[in-house]
């Protein structure tokens, strides 16, 4: 009776998580709607002006491509939240190696950094590191964790992985662009926190929550340290 007492507080709490996050979220969702809106009206107005050149119509369909992408952005991070916040969907463990793993991962994200200008740095365990965990649910924690750097570092990214006697140790560190309110250092893997005053569109603040969720289902521990120019973060799975 308890138990089942438990599991009904549990799910009302996430269903209320979760319609929290989307009323959260409506504002960030107009604006890139309502800016392509304005674009696609500019855009037929044009299109009947003989007056307007093709290239200045081409470039208002390449502001309306940009408003539409930031939409679906958060339109999928918003998907991957309430996904990694549904307990009826079972993670599924497989046995792995972290390190190749790790190396995979940020080998396809390695012209990204190159681009953003941010010196990427692994110090991965000399020995294979092998665990059983939900590979498709680490693969979106990294995925997320890499958005953030790239949303939020200055030049430069460190991950190391260690192997630890109790669990297996990935920390990341990254110089800041700007800031973080120490204030919000212990709250920023809460949905829809951001330390930063200013962020970049498409960003929802759901990246840490996200990566939050899916740690506390797998059983491992998420903590955050913040200097005025330095972000830390550290993760402790199961071994």
């Amino acid at each position: 009776m308890r138990q089942s007492l438990r599991q009904a507080e549990e799910l009302a709490a996430n269903q209320a998580a979760v319609q929290q996050t989307i009323s959260n979220l409506a504002h960030d969702l107009r604006t890139p709607l309502t800016g392509a809106k304005g674009y696609l009206e500019l855009l037929i107005e044009a299109q009947q002006d003989s007056t307007i050149e093709r290239l200045e119509q081409e470039e208002i369909l390449a502001l309306i491509q940009q408003r539409l992408e930031i939409l679906n952005e958060l339109l999928e991070q918003l998907f991957t939240y309430t996904k990694s916040r549904d307990e009826s969907l079972k993670l599924e463990a497989e046995l792995f190696e972290l390190n190749e793993f790790i190396r995979q991962i940020f080998a396809l994200a390695y012209a990204d950094f190159e681009q953003a200008g941010i010196t990427l740095e692994l110090d991965l365990n000399p020995e294979p590191i092998r665990l059983a965990e939900d590979r498709q649910a680490l693969q979106q924690i990294f995925s997320n964790l890499i958005q953030n750097v790239l949303r939020y570092a200055k030049s430069q990214f460190y991950l190391r992985t260690r192997l630890l006697e109790d669990s297996i140790l990935i920390s990341c560190s990254n110089d800041l662009r700007e800031a973080i309110d120490p204030s919000l250092t212990a709250e920023l893997h809460e949905r829809y926190k951001r330390g930063a005053k200013h962020r970049p569109e498409g960003a929802s603040g759901l990246g840490l929550a996200i990566v939050s969720s899916y740690l506390e289902r797998m059983g491992a521990s998420l903590s955050i340290t913040t200097t005025e120019e330095q972000f830390c973060l550290e993760i402790r799975l199961r071994k």
